[in-house]
């Protein structure tokens, strides 16, 4: 039989006990072999001869066995195959590794207790941008509910258009703007789900959009005010997915000052944020696995009755692998313990989240 003269690799055994015995017993892998030969086996001097006697079989018999077994090997090198590239190519650490500096929450300057400045004024209407530090939430809300929906589309895609050729990602921009166009005319709750799509694509959109916020760039509120607008509204919409009571997880790659900086924080009483929109996951083996130095173990906490601080969108994402949970920008924190693995080489941070 062919098959025993190969040299084996037992990632493609069809029977996972022959598998086991080729691993850990090799004597009784090559006694049981022996027994098959002699039982199954068409005797010949050589592998070549078996090839060329196999005509001997009944058509049925050769039919059978070969499309069996070329199909499950088949099968598996495939099966292989996705795994792969699911493991590799659609891994995004960038994506949950976005250092994000510790931003500690103040309330000076009349700035609003619920959003960051460069947030507050992207959920200003056009008409109110003298007023935009003296809106409270229940006013936000108004804002978001009038939005004509069609016209910020129109306008992100636009300004998506631009931002793409500058960047010399012409081809995100098209898909992306494609996107958006399949939206116009839909109910808020399609579209709501539809920019929850379009944040999770492998696009320019959500790296340039984070990085607007966390610089608070007012250059870029024309650009990315009209997506801000449309994520925020789908946040507090009914049919967003809420989060809380429960620990997620991100990773990033912190300087030794930074991670010092968490440290002192478990002493100050005080409360942070960070000024993005946060991508965490409630699956702490896919977060854990990438190679950062910091890992964040997040317990999230309700206390904000009337708002959405937390939504998963792994339903709506494009990698719903990564059972991704999206924090609002601002959300606000306190760093409890700041503990380092020495096995792992890891520094592990554990926050409470208040939602």
């Amino acid at each position: 039989m062919k098959y025993f003269c190969l040299e084996f690799n037992i990632d493609v055994f069809l029977v996972p006990e022959d598998a086991y015995l080729y691993k850990e017993n090799r004597q009784e892998y090559n006694r049981k072999a022996r027994e098959w030969t002699k039982k199954y086996a068409v005797k010949s001097d050589d592998c070549t001869e078996i090839q060329q006697n196999s005509n001997e079989l009944s058509d049925f018999i050769n039919t059978v066995t070969i499309t069996n077994i070329t199909s499950s090997l088949s099968d598996h090198v495939v099966q292989q195959d996705v795994v792969a590239n699911q493991s590799n190519a659609r891994r995004r650490p960038a994506r949950f590794n976005i250092i994000e500096p510790l931003q500690a929450k103040t309330f000076d300057n009349g700035e609003s207790k619920e959003h960051l400045p460069i947030v507050a004024e992207c959920l200003c209407s056009r008409n109110d941008h003298q007023d935009r530090h003296r809106y409270q939430m229940n006013e936000f809300d108004e804002a978001i509910e009038k939005l004509d929906i069609d016209n910020e589309l129109q306008s992100l895609a636009m300004e998506l258009e631009r931002e793409g050729l500058k960047l010399g990602k012409r081809t995100e921009a098209e898909i992306l703007i494609n996107e958006l166009h399949t939206l116009r005319g839909a109910t808020p709750d399609t579209m709501g789900q539809g920019c929850l799509r379009l944040y999770s694509m492998q696009t320019f959109l959500y790296p340039q959009l984070n990085q607007f916020l966390r610089e608070g760039d007012r250059t870029k509120i024309e650009t990315y005010k009209p997506f801000v607008r449309l994520l925020c509204y789908y946040f507090n919409h009914p049919a967003s997915i809420e989060v809380h009571s429960m620990e997620v997880y991100r990773g990033m790659n912190l300087s030794l000052s930074m991670i010092n900086a968490y440290r002192k924080a478990t002493e100050s009483g005080i409360s942070f944020r960070w000024a993005g929109f946060s991508s965490t996951s409630k699956n702490r083996e896919f977060a854990e696995d990438f190679n950062t130095n910091t890992f964040f173990i997040m317990q999230l906490k309700k206390i904000y009755s009337r708002d959405k601080k937390a939504i998963d969108i792994s339903i709506y994402s494009e990698f719903p692998e990564e059972e991704e949970v999206l924090l609002k920008p601002g959300v606000e924190f306190t760093v409890e313990k700041v503990k380092y693995d020495d096995r792992k080489k890891k520094h592990y941070i554990y926050l409470n989240v208040y939602i």
